[in-house]
């Protein structure tokens, strides 16, 4: 990973779906703004180009292990180039819902090696934070079912555990990457807060801020 220097900072909120960090990021947002930081915030697999190939081929099933890894891949190429390395040459704050970390848990998962997932991604810098919001599975498995009323096929690992039971598949697929985050967070030398899911959401958005504002001061 690359450690360019630069003049802004790079926090990143990492965790399965339904964990909580999309919303936490939001609200993150909101403070740092309010307190006059310039932000500025991404998230996975939201470049309109590339996103809309990704939809059509989650609609169709068209997917392999690896050129899922690739098509995300690609997003992350492009979001970073056109986002993230200006915004941090404007010394912005720069936050964004899921990093590299997210190719590693879920690519791996799929069976893909992570040295070439890591290959894949070895011109990103090092994330100056990083928010690791853990979440026990069956928590994070009601949290998605009360907001989205629904399981998607790969966002549930139906196409590593099997289709013909999506919830049974949904977290076994979430177990696995949790696991993958814990190993990669475990052994990383990197500034990371790590923080229970299941704490009230006003706690964890009072360790965020403090651990935002002293990465910021960094």
């Amino acid at each position: 990973m690359s450690q360019t220097t630069r003049n802004g900072k790079l926090i990143v909120f990492e965790g399965i779906s339904g964990c909580g960090k999309s919303s936490q990021l939001v609200l993150l947002n909101k403070h740092l703004e309010k307190d006059g930081f310039q932000v500025i915030c991404s998230s996975w697999n939201s470049d309109p180009t590339v996103s809309e190939i990704i939809s059509y081929c989650k609609r169709s099933r068209a997917f392999t292990p690896i050129t899922w890894s690739i098509l995300h891949a690609v997003d992350f190429a492009k979001r970073y180039v056109e986002i993230v390395l200006p915004a941090l040459d404007k010394g912005m704050v720069v936050l964004l819902d899921r990093y590299i970390y997210t190719s590693i848990a879920r690519d791996s998962t799929r069976g893909i090696a992570q040295s070439y997932i890591q290959k894949l991604y070895e011109y990103a810098v090092k994330p100056d934070g990083i928010i690791y919001i853990r979440t026990p599975v069956e928590v994070a498995f009601h949290r998605r079912l009360d907001r989205y009323n629904k399981l998607a096929f790969y966002s549930s690992g139906g196409d590593v555990f099997g289709a013909d039971n999506l919830e049974n598949s949904w977290k076994l697929y979430n177990e696995a990457i949790s696991a993958r985050y814990d190993e990669c967070f475990s052994k990383a030398c990197l500034n990371i807060l790590q923080i229970d899911g299941t704490e009230s959401f006003d706690e964890i958005a009072g360790k965020i801020y403090a651990f935002a504002i002293n990465t910021i001061r960094m």
